[in-house]
C-alpha cells in the first residue's frame, strides 16, 4: 500500500467565497441621501426633497424626470460594464464591494451627465426662469443638486458594507 500526501493550495477561492457570502443581498443605492438645505427654498428643502419634486412634480411644479431617464440613457454601457465586472469578480480580480462601488459611480455619473450634457429635459423653462438663471438648461443652476448625486454600497439589511 502506497501513502500519498495531498497539499491543499488555496488559489484565492477562500477569499472568493468570503466575498460571495459578504455580497449576498448586497446592493448599490444611487441617488440623494442627504444634503444641504437649499438657499433657493429659504432653507426649507434639502437635495433629496428637491430631487423628488423635480423627478415627480407637484401641483405647482411640473415633473422633470432626470433620474430614471439618466439611468436608461446609459443602459447599454451599464450592461457591458456589469458583464466585465462580473467576470473580474469571478476571476478574483475585484471584490464584491469594489464591483458595487464601480457600478454606483457609473450610475451616478450617468445621471449627472444626463442633466448637464444630455437632451433638454422637458418641459421648457419659463422665460422668467431663463432670464434669472441666464440659461435654458433645466435642473442646473448652482450645481448643488447635481453635485449631490452619489451612491452607497449596502448589505441586504441596509447596513453599509
Amino acid at each position: 500500500m502506497t501513502t500519498r500526501r495531498v497539499k491543499d493550495v488555496d488559489l484565492g477561492f477562500k477569499q472568493l467565497f468570503k466575498d460571495l457570502r459578504r455580497a449576498k443581498g448586497g446592493a448599490v443605492h444611487v441617488g440623494f441621501f442627504s444634503g444641504k438645505k437649499s438657499a433657493r427654498t429659504g432653507g426649507k428643502a434639502d437635495n433629496p426633497t428637491i430631487a423628488a419634486i423635480h423627478e415627480f412634480g407637484t401641483r405647482e411644479i411640473p415633473a422633470r424626470p432626470f433620474i430614471r431617464p439618466g439611468l436608461e440613457s446609459n443602459a447599454a454601457d451599464s450592461r457591458q460594464l456589469l458583464n466585465k465586472l462580473s467576470k473580474d469578480f469571478y476571476d478574483g480580480k475585484k471584490t464584491a464591494k469594489k464591483v458595487l462601488n464601480i457600478l454606483g459611480a457609473s450610475a451616478a455619473t450617468a445621471i449627472k451627465n444626463f442633466v448637464t450634457q444630455g437632451p433638454s429635459i422637458p418641459p421648457p423653462l419659463k422665460p422668467a426662469t431663463i432670464a434669472r438663471k441666464g440659461s435654458s438648461r433645466a435642473l442646473v443652476d448652482t450645481g448643488q443638486l447635481v453635485n449631490s448625486i452619489t451612491w452607497h454600497v449596502v448589505k441586504a439589511n441596509g447596513a453599509s458594507i
